[in-house]
């Protein structure tokens, strides 16, 4: 499977994850075999080449993806679709991506259009590449934006990395490629590594096969190319791999029954220790013990949370311990978090009314989102004035409103990304934190709750486009060492200092 498009299964499936405490739907489908719609292909010019795979997560198939390249003068035309339809919850959800880009004779980008679909949402982007930036066209139901990044050289579209190593007799141990993201509208770098040639694995084709390891933004995965440049098989991320196909065979798959399999089911992190949590949005307090989250490559540190060994968090709501002060960024307007947009100004200023506190500002934009947003899934990349139009979706949804509505009012405003706590797991959920009176505060405005309560662990803070790195962890388990909630004696002492507190903060 190309590689923009895992990049783009990847943020799709955490931010899937990340809406799982929305709600858990559970409906019977029987197991059936379908054929998946196919889609049209742009014929400009001479066929060059065409491929198929079939994509599968965890052994069950998902979806196909396909690629077909065509001269068109003296460029290449490079189209390429996946089409997933994934069991979540015990329904069927549907997400196509397509790309064209146009690539020189030598294989370095000149134009690329993208578009994401999923149920009723669509998100485009179109580039141009020149000299010295990447022009950016940004398109969606509720929005049209150009933007311009700037650039110090040729970039490449990751798809053709295997033709280019195929092209170069795979001579080097280590290619690097410069690439542009079109999900998070960002530069990126592709590190490539030839491990070894006809490696133990055995493909029924001709020829000599490659093993190569793709590394970008910390993680890897494995390809195994042919000769010619063919993709035979790639091994990615989060236990998805991708096999070569006939057209036929990548069209065809079998669905399972609703809840038997469950995508967001399989991605929640286990909890063991003392589980179940009994009243775990009442929690106040929390230890916990982290098994395939490493520290040092996460935000674990500071705020609501403490690192008081190598691998234990303690959480409490009534305890801050120190982090980094906001900067410019927990101010910006961004192509997802429209800030300075008059609708986003004037929803905030019509939220807040005579209010002139600053905290109880932000419980009234906390409050307007929880009781108005309807809770429900989006397979698509949020966008602050899209949700304001839609009032709908998941916490990330949510989460990019509240944040730009309190931007909107001057106030700086991140994006928190972690786990929270729920039927004896812990599922990806996203929540914010604004500073005030010389500290952050939290706000889950999915829950509806200030401060958010002490299951809420944080593993990034920042824009959405973060997200992607939650894909760090390696088969992570949470071990729960101690907690309290709201009715336990000790646990309202500590709620009890936090209100004193608070109240100081307010004069």
């Amino acid at each position: 499977m190309r590689r923009w498009i895992k990049t783009a299964l990847s943020v799709v499936f955490v931010l899937w994850w990340a809406g799982m405490i929305v709600a858990l739907y559970f409906r019977l489908h029987a197991s059936h075999t379908e054929r998946l719609p196919e889609l049209n292909v742009v014929y400009t010019g001479a066929l060059v080449r065409e491929e198929w795979m079939s994509i599968y997560l965890k052994g069950e198939k998902i979806g196909y993806t396909s690629r077909s390249m065509q001269k068109v003068g003296s460029d290449f035309l490079i189209q390429e679709t996946s089409y997933l339809r994934l069991p979540v919850g015990g329904i069927k959800e549907e997400i196509l991506f397509e790309n064209l880009t146009t690539v020189d004779s030598t294989l370095k980008v000149k134009t690329s259009n993208f578009t994401l679909s999923a149920g009723d949402a669509e998100f485009n982007t179109g580039a141009k590449i020149e000299k010295d930036k990447i022009n950016i066209f940004i398109s969606s139901k509720e929005r049209k934006e150009n933007l311009s990044i700037p650039i110090d050289g040729p970039i490449y579209t990751p798809s053709i990395i295997p033709m280019v190593l195929a092209s170069d007799h795979f001579s080097k141990k280590v290619y690097e490629f410069p690439t542009f993201d079109p999900m998070t509208l960002s530069r990126t770098k592709f590190t490539v590594e030839v491990l070894q040639k006809n490696p133990a694995k055995q493909f029924k084709v001709k020829g000599d096969i490659w093993m190569i390891r793709l590394v970008w933004a910390g993680f890897s995965s494995t390809m195994y190319v042919s000769s010619d440049g063919r993709v035979i098989m790639e091994e990615g991320p989060s236990g998805m791999v991708s096999y070569a196909d006939d057209k036929k065979g990548a069209l065809n798959f079998t669905l399972n029954k609703g809840g038997e399999k469950d995508i967001l089911l399989d991605f929640a992190v286990p909890a063991t220790g003392l589980v179940p949590i009994a009243r775990p949005r009442n929690l106040v307090f929390l230890t916990v013990q982290l098994q395939g989250i490493q520290p040092a490559l996460f935000e674990i540190d500071g705020g609501y949370q403490h690192l008081i060994a190598p691998d234990t968090i303690l959480i409490s709501t009534s305890k801050y311990f120190p982090e980094r002060s906001p900067d410019s960024t927990h101010l910006a307007s961004t192509p997802f978090i429209q800030a300075d947009d008059i609708r986003i100004k004037n929803k905030a200023k019509e939220i807040v009314g005579e209010t002139t506190d600053t905290i109880f500002m932000l419980q009234k934009i906390n409050k307007y989102l929880y009781e108005n947003v309807k809770k429900v899934y989006r397979g698509t990349l949020p966008s602050a004035l899209e949700v304001l139009s839609s009032m709908r979706g998941d916490c990330n949804e949510h989460s990019i409103l509240f944040t730009a509505l309190a931007r909107a009012l001057r106030i700086p405003t991140r994006i928190d990304v972690g786990l929270i706590y729920s039927e004896g797991r812990f599922l990806y959920h996203s929540w914010v934190s604004s500073y005030v009176y010389g500290r952050w505060h939290s706000f889950d405005p999915t829950l509806g709750q200030y401060p958010p309560d002490a299951t809420h662990i944080r593993l990034i803070s920042g824009d959405i486009s973060r997200q992607l790195e939650l894909l760090r962890m390696d088969n992570p388990t949470i071990k729960v060492l101690k907690y309290f909630n709201a009715q336990d004696t000790a646990a309202n002492e500590r709620l009890s200092e936090w209100k004193k507190e608070k109240a100081r903060l307010w004069r």
